[in-house]
């Protein structure tokens, strides 16, 4: 499952275009509903 969520991250990562902000704000977004 990790594996998924990580391979999931990196998709985001690309489409976005290594957003950080974006990125940041997806972190802080998935830490409030469920932490890894």
């Amino acid at each position: 499952m990790f594996g998924l969520m990580l391979l999931l991250f990196g998709a985001v990562v690309f489409i976005s275009g290594t957003d950080i902000e974006k990125i940041r704000d997806f972190i802080n977004k998935g830490d409030e509903s469920d932490k890894f």
